[in-house]
């Protein structure tokens, strides 16, 4: 019963991440399990999903903002380095947050009242 052009909706929602064999959703994965912390190596076991040691020289470890090699260029002069932007505070989960605007507005009167209105437009950058 509220007609109104300018309605806001916003949902926010986690993602997890599925590097990880529990889908992320274990809250024992955490900034405590950092490579760098106390000198001991990462306690979670990315790199060998995809071909490298636990303990690698090309930095993909679980660290908190890892400088890695993105090539293997140990037998040329190069060296492509990339950062990563990884909170390992909050490793696992994304949350996204989406807003959405549209209007409520009034049944026109050439439709009855018991039939139903399906809104198929969609507008904006995606």
């Amino acid at each position: 019963d509220i007609i109104h052009e300018n309605c806001v909706m916003r949902l926010r929602y986690n993602i997890t991440a599925g590097e990880l064999n529990d889908g992320g959703f274990d809250p024992a994965i955490n900034a405590s399990m950092n490579a760098e912390k106390n000198g001991r190596k990462t306690q979670i076991d990315i790199a060998t999903q995809y071909g490298l040691e636990i303990d690698n020289e090309r930095g993909y470890k679980f660290k908190q903002d890892p400088v890695v090699h993105i090539f293997d260029t140990s037998d040329v002069d190069v060296e492509i380095k990339l950062e990563l932007n990884i909170n390992t505070n909050q490793y696992g989960r994304t949350f996204e947050d989406r807003s959405h605007v549209f209007a409520v507005r009034e049944r026109p009167a050439d439709i009855p009242a018991d039939a139903v209105i399906r809104n198929l437009n969609v507008r904006g950058k995606r």
